[in-house]
């Protein structure tokens, strides 16, 4: 019961953002009522990878793709043990390569002249 309650706020909250963002009112109705049309065609082949690559290169996917792994798999490690802990029981041999490799790839995937954060713009 609880459920359907919520499923009806999600509604609700979804029509409000069309018409937030909506250019004008005649917009936002346009929107509303063609929600149920065109689902044909977004599911070609060109189209859904559009949809799945949001525009953006295949290498951008893949790093993307590959940050997240990297990131579940540092909370995996976490979640047995403090990694800060497990690095300093470690030789320097072993600890250095980790932080340079960390160092690198931040300024590897990193994105030079891309946009600002988007909060600098208010």
């Amino acid at each position: 019961m609880q459920t359907g309650i919520f499923d009806k706020l999600f509604l609700e909250f979804v029509a409000a953002w069309v018409f937030f963002r909506a250019d004008s009112l005649y917009d936002a109705l346009y929107i509303i009522t063609h929600l149920h049309t065109g689902w044909v065609y977004a599911f070609t082949e060109h189209k859904l990878e559009s949809m799945i690559l949001l525009g953006r290169p295949k290498s951008e996917f893949i790093i993307a793709l590959a940050s997240l792994a990297f990131v579940w798999v540092i909370h995996f490690i976490e979640s047995h043990g403090a990694m800060r802990r497990m690095l300093s029981g470690k030789p320097f041999y072993l600890r250095w390569p980790v932080y340079y490799a960390m160092v690198v790839a931040i300024l590897l995937l990193s994105a030079p002249g891309s946009q600002k954060y988007i909060y600098f713009q208010f």
